[in-house]
């Protein structure tokens, strides 16, 4: 049925073989995945025919196929392959990935790159936990381990969401622990990697479902380093090395989880302070680490705003102008240690701080670059209007202007601001009203 699938059909028919395909493979129903289990390198081969004799090129498709094969390699023991055509379906899947990369095209960068990348780690980790069961050079297992993290560490760059991409280095780090091919320290720095990707990912718009899984990767973990996380000799190792990764498992370790609504306790603050002057105490050495500058970051904001960033709407934050330029700092360490461009995240508290800062100029083209940028945004955060300009004692600030221009339908337009001596692109029914008319002044907004 589905090599009936035609290139010039249409999305329909497209949709409908990926439906499909989805429903027999590994993500499909809980009593459908050992039914269908044999049948997945079949599946495969009807989606490489699809591509290479009917010309049905498409990266979701060959996103599935990829998939397909890693998992009947995977499957391989009760599925009686041998172990050369497991190796060989996962040359194959990895193959398949990398030709999808390489079309010519527009990419989804948030979603479509950042699940070809977990799904490399995935082809990568399931030859890990292969190799770790033979006699095979164990810098070999660390280099396919540090290959597979550089790919789930760019795909969470790309969508920090991807809760795939946090659950696939967790697996495959927990595979690697288990092998008793780690000294101590190496086993610290694996942890530190996988904990600091999850606790990136559980920080955002996730299911509950996701962050219960998530959850259990983390405890899993704690497990897995046991009680070499309470002395302080790997720590000080690290620290001889110039490594950051002492500093990041204590601040993953000690940092308090914020509840359900976003909102920190006093308490709290009290604790993500702590941790934060404990990085900082280290901060030439914090400000050079992904996972450390991002904890540093974090740490500061939780301590001073009290609450996650962006879990409320049209929030006042109590910053002063210090506040406001250390923020600065902190972007500017995360975005020059981004390989694949400033998160979006990054680039709107960037405009935020210097609107507060009173570089209109350099605000505005920061949110010029956010609102060109974000149309690769999907869910609830696409449009959220999280934070007001404020003053330092936590009142909103006001503002006076024009209506200088609105559009036929009068649902656009922009307002001359008297204290910005400039234009500013406005909403009508953001006022409440849908009479504001050209040349209508508009106060205390």
């Amino acid at each position: 049925l589905a090599c009936e699938a035609r290139n010039q059909a249409g999305d329909h028919e497209l949709e409908f073989v990926l439906q499909l395909v989805r429903c027999l493979g590994p993500n499909g129903r809980d009593e459908d995945r050992m039914y269908f289990a044999p049948h997945y390198a079949k599946v495969a081969r009807i989606l490489t025919k699809l591509r290479k004799e009917r010309g049905l090129i498409n990266p979701r498709l060959m996103l599935q196929e990829a998939m397909l094969l890693r998992e009947a390699a995977k499957a391989g023991g009760f599925l009686e392959i041998a172990e050369k055509q497991g190796t060989e379906l996962l040359i194959e899947a990895e193959t398949v990935l990398n030709e999808a990369l390489d079309l010519p095209g527009p990419r989804d960068i948030q979603g479509q790159r950042s699940q070809f990348m977990v799904e490399l780690a995935a082809v990568v980790g399931a030859r890990i936990k292969s190799e770790i069961t033979k006699d095979i050079d164990k810098k070999e297992i660390l280099a396919h381990y540090e290959e597979a993290k550089s790919r789930i560490f760019e795909a969470l760059q790309l969508d920090p969401s991807n809760a795939y991409a946090a659950d696939t280095l967790a697996w495959i780090s927990l595979d690697v622990m288990s092998g008793n091919i780690l000294l101590d320290i190496s086993r610290f720095e694996i942890a530190a990697d996988a904990l600091f990707a999850l606790d990136v990912t559980m920080g955002q718009d996730i299911s509950l479902q996701q962050t219960d899984r998530l959850t259990d990767k983390q405890y899993r973990i704690y497990h897995a380093i046991g009680d070499l996380a309470g002395t302080d000799t790997a720590y000080s190792r690290f620290e001889e090395m110039g490594s950051a990764t002492g500093y990041c498992l204590q601040a993953l370790l000690t940092m308090p989880k914020p509840p359900a609504n976003g909102e920190l306790s006093t308490t709290d603050r009290v604790k993500c302070e702590e941790v934060y002057q404990n990085l900082v105490a280290h901060e030439g050495i914090v400000s050079n680490d992904i996972r450390a500058a991002t904890l540093l970051f974090k740490s500061w904001w939780l301590a001073r705003a009290g609450a996650v960033l962006f879990s409320k709407e049209r929030e006042v934050l109590r910053f002063t102008s210090e506040d406001w330029r250390r923020l600065l700092t902190l972007i500017e360490y995360l975005t020059s240690l981004h390989q694949v461009g400033t998160p979006l995240q990054y680039k709107y508290l960037q405009g935020l701080a210097y609107f507060h800062l009173d570089r209109v100029g350099d605000a505005f083209e920061s949110f010029r670059d956010l609102e060109r940028d974000s149309d690769t945004i999907r869910g609830r955060r696409r449009i959220v209007r999280a934070y007001v300009a404020s003053n330092p004692d936590g009142t909103p600030r006001s503002y006076d202007g024009v209506v200088v221009s609105l559009t036929p339908r009068g649902n656009h337009g922009e307002i001359q601001v008297e204290q910005l001596r400039r234009r500013v692109p406005f909403i009508p029914n953001d006022f409440g009203r849908g009479d504001i008319r050209l040349n209508e002044p508009v106060s205390n907004f």
